[in-house]
C-alpha cells in the first residue's frame, strides 16, 4: 500500500496537493527548536525579524491545517502516517500551522526587501479577473460578472470572520506579495528539453526485465547438508536468548472459572416495563419506515463560477415572487426550474427520509414546519434552491408485538448484568469467608465449572482477566450474554527453554540465518556483476532462478499488479532509467535482482505527449528545491522570537 502511496506522489496533482495543503509556499522544513517548545495564547505568536504573526492567523491556520489533516487520513487511512513520514511532514497541526505562517512571512519580507511594490490598480484587477489567490479570500458570490465587489457582502463575510476592511486589505495584499515572489522563484526553474525527453521515455516507456530468484527454502537446504557441532548450536541458543529471549516459554496460568446464565438467577420482566422500553427507545431502536416530506423546489444550475453571482441574484427575485404569493411556486417550478424531473411535476419532489438527498437542501427541508411554507435561498454544489414544504408522513414503527422478546431479552441482561455485579462485589468482599461463600454462591446459582490449564496472555476477555489476577484472587467478566466467575490458580513464570528441548528448532533457525546470509553474499555479487552481463549468463554462476519479464507498460495498472503478485518490486523496477540498471531486494521468499534489459523505443507522437506531463512533473520537482533551498536559507538569517507562553506543541 505504502508503495502504491509512493508512486502516487509522483505524479504532479498529488504531490502538489499533499505539499501545497501543507506547506503553503512549498518545501519540508524543520521548526526552529524553538517553536517546538510552544506557541502562546497573546496577540502574537511569533515575531521576524520584529514583524509580528498574530494570534488570530495562527488560529485560522490551525484550523485549515486540522482539515487537510482529517483529509489526507481519510484517503490514506491506516497508511498516512507513513506517508507523512516518507514525506518528512510533522502532523501536529500546531506544527504545520506555524510552519507555514513563518515561511509566509519569510517570503514576504524577501519581496519587500528585493523592493518589490503592488500599486493599486495591480491589486484591482487581480480581483477582477478573480485571481485563484484572491478567492481564498474573497467568497466568489461577493463578486459581480464584472469582478466588482460588493463592499455589503464582503464587510457581512469579513464580520462573521472577525476581521475588518482594513485587515483584510493588508492580507490581500501580503498574499498577492507572496505569489508574486513565488511566481519569480518559478521564472527562474528551466528545465532542459533533453532532461524532459528522459524523464519521459524513463516514466512511460514499456520495460523488459530479467530477474534472479534466491529461494531461501533451497539455500536452506544446501545449508543443512553441513555438519553442525554442538557448540555452535549451544552459542547461538545462549545468543539469542541474550539479545532477543527468543527460546524463552511464555509466562502460564491456571484458572478455574464459573458460568452463570441470566436464567440461573429468575429474572423476570413484567409487561409494564416491556411497554415502557418500547415507549423509551421507540424513536431510536424500532422505526420500520422513518418520517419522510414531500417538497417543491425551484432549482437554479450554476456551471459556470462567474454566473455565480447573477445567478444568485435571479433567485432571490424569485423568492420575493413565491414568498408574495405560495400558491404560484408549483407553477414558477415548471417554468424555470432546472431541475426536469421535477420541474414536469411543478418542482414536486417525491417523499424522502433523512439522509437520502444532499445534506443542505434535506435540512432546509425538514426545518420548514408548516405545510406550503418556503425556505431562504439555499446554496449546493450544484447552484441555488428555493423549496416549499409539501406533504408530510409520519414515522411508521415496529409494533409491540413483534419487537417485545427482544425488549424481554435486553431487559434481562440489563438486570442480570446488575445483579451478577451485586453478587460478585459481595463474594470478593468477604475475605477469608471467600471459599465457602463462594461454594455456596455456585451452589445456589448454577455456577458451571471450567478448568483453565496453561493459559498463555492473548486479547481473549478471559484470559485478560486471569492475568489481571495474583494467586487465588477473584475476578470476574461478562461475555455474550453470561457471567463468568475467576478464581486464579497457580502461575508459571516466563522462563528459558532448557537447550535440549529446543534444540531441533534452534539448529533449523541457525540454518535459515546462515542461508539468508550466504543469500545476501550471492545477491551483493550478483549485483555487481549484472551491471554489465546479463542475468541470464549469471544463472549458472549462482543457486538462483532466472525469469524473463516481458514489457510492462508503467501505465498498465494491471501489468503492474501483475509484477507484484509475483513478488516483484514492481515500482522500482519501473523506476529505472538506463539498460543495464540493476535493483535488488528481500522477499518473503528470499530475494531477488531485476535488471533492466530494454527500453521500447516511444512513437515520435506519443512521445511529445508524454514530454508535457514530465515537464510538468520536472518543473514542480525544481520548483519545489529551489523554494526548498529559498526558504531553508531565509529560516538562517533570520531572527524568529517566539512568545515564552507555551500553547500545547510537544
Amino acid at each position: 500500500m505504502i508503495t502504491d502511496i509512493r508512486k502516487q506522489l509522483q505524479t504532479r496533482t498529488v504531490r502538489g496537493v499533499i505539499l501545497i495543503m501543507f506547506l503553503g509556499i512549498a518545501g519540508i522544513f524543520t521548526l526552529p527548536s524553538v517553536l517546538r517548545k510552544g506557541l502562546v495564547s497573546k496577540p502574537w505568536v511569533a515575531q521576524i525579524d520584529g514583524n509580528s504573526i498574530w494570534y488570530d492567523e495562527f488560529r485560522n491556520e490551525l484550523v485549515e491545517k486540522r482539515d487537510q489533516l482529517a483529509a489526507i487520513r481519510a484517503q490514506y487511512g491506516e497508511y498516512a502516517d507513513v506517508l507523512f513520514a516518507s514525506m518528512g511532514i510533522n502532523p501536529n497541526p500546531q506544527i504545520l500551522a506555524a510552519d507555514s505562517l513563518i515561511r509566509g512571512a519569510l517570503v514576504l519580507q524577501a519581496g519587500k526587501a528585493a523592493g518589490l511594490e503592488l500599486h493599486s490598480d495591480f491589486i484591482a484587477e487581480q480581483i477582477k479577473n478573480k485571481n485563484r489567490e484572491v478567492l481564498s479570500l474573497i467568497p466568489s458570490y461577493a463578486l459581480d460578472a464584472q469582478g466588482n465587489v460588493d463592499q455589503n457582502i464582503l464587510r457581512e463575510y469579513l464580520s462573521r470572520r472577525g476581521m475588518t476592511i482594513a485587515e483584510f486589505e493588508q492580507r490581500l495584499e501580503q498574499l498577492l506579495m507572496r505569489t508574486m515572489v513565488s511566481e519569480l522563484i518559478v521564472a527562474s526553474v528551466h528545465v532542459p528539453r533533453f532532461e524532459v525527453e528522459q524523464k519521459a521515455i524513463t516514466s512511460f516507456a514499456p520495460k523488459r526485465f530479467s530477474a534472479l530468484h534466491f529461494s531461501l527454502d533451497s539455500f536452506v537446504a544446501e545449508e543443512k547438508k553441513k555438519a553442525l557441532n554442538e557448540q555452535e548450536v549451544q552459542d547461538y541458543y545462549d545468543r539469542q536468548n541474550q539479545q532477543y529471549k527468543r527460546y524463552w516459554v511464555p509466562e502460564k496460568r491456571d484458572a478455574t472459572v464459573w458460568k452463570f446464565e441470566p436464567s440461573d438467577y429468575g429474572i423476570s420482566v413484567s409487561d409494564k416495563q416491556i411497554a415502557h422500553y418500547y415507549d423509551d427507545y421507540k424513536t431510536r431502536d424500532f422505526v420500520k419506515e422513518p418520517a419522510k416530506i414531500q417538497v417543491r423546489r425551484i432549482f437554479f444550475r450554476v456551471t459556470d463560477p462567474s454566473k455565480l453571482q447573477a445567478t444568485f441574484e435571479k433567485a432571490k427575485e424569485v423568492h420575493k415572487q413565491v414568498v408574495a404569493d405560495p400558491a404560484s411556486f408549483g407553477k414558477i417550478a415548471k417554468e424555470i426550474s432546472q431541475d426536469e424531473t421535477s420541474a414536469k411535476n411543478g418542482g414536486l419532489v417525491p417523499f424522502f427520509a433523512r439522509g437520502e438527498l444532499n445534506p443542505s437542501f434535506e435540512k432546509a427541508a425538514f426545518l420548514l414546519k408548516e405545510e406550503g411554507e418556503i425556505s431562504s435561498i439555499i446554496q449546493t454544489e450544484e447552484g441555488f434552491d428555493i423549496i416549499q414544504r409539501g406533504d408530510r408522513k409520519k414515522a411508521i414503527y415496529k409494533p409491540l408485538k413483534d419487537v417485545e422478546t427482544d425488549i424481554k431479552k435486553s431487559l434481562t441482561q440489563k438486570e442480570f448484568a446488575r445483579l451478577f455485579a451485586q453478587d460478585v462485589k459481595q463474594l470478593t468482599n468477604q475475605a477469608k469467608a471467600e471459599s465457602a461463600s463462594l461454594d455456596a454462591f455456585i451452589a445456589e446459582k448454577g455456577g458451571k465449572k471450567q478448568v483453565v490449564h496453561g493459559a498463555v496472555k492473548d486479547d481473549t476477555v478471559r484470559t485478560k482477566t486471569i492475568f489481571s489476577l495474583k494467586k487465588d484472587a477473584l475476578g470476574s467478566y461478562l461475555d455474550d450474554g453470561a457471567g463468568y466467575i475467576v478464581l486464579a490458580g497457580s502461575i508459571e513464570k516466563s522462563h528459558v527453554a532448557p537447550f535440549e528441548e529446543v534444540k531441533g528448532a534452534v539448529k533449523t533457525d541457525l540454518y535459515t540465518e546462515r542461508a539468508i546470509q550466504t543469500i545476501k553474499e550471492q545477491m551483493t555479487q550478483a549485483q555487481e556483476l549484472a551491471k554489465t552481463t546479463p542475468l541470464a549468463s549469471l544463472k549458472g554462476q549462482f543457486n538462483a532462478r532466472l525469469e524473463t519479464v516481458p514489457f510492462v507498460d508503467p501505465s498498465d495498472e494491471d501489468a503492474v499488479k501483475a509484477l507484484k503478485e509475483k513478488g516483484l518490486p514492481s515500482y522500482r523496477m519501473l523506476t529505472l532509467e538506463r539498460v543495464g540498471g540493476v535493483i535488488a531486494g528481500q522477499t518473503p521468499e528470499g530475494g531477488v535482482i531485476v535488471r533492466l534489459d530494454e527500453i521500447k523505443q516511444i512513437d515520435k507522437e506519443k512521445l511529445e505527449e508524454k514530454m508535457k506531463e514530465a515537464r510538468a512533473n520536472l518543473e514542480a520537482e525544481r520548483y519545489q528545491l529551489t523554494v526548498e533551498g529559498f526558504i531553508a536559507s531565509s529560516y538562517r538569517n533570520a531572527t524568529i522570537k517566539m512568545n515564552e507562553t507555551l500553547l500545547g506543541i510537544a
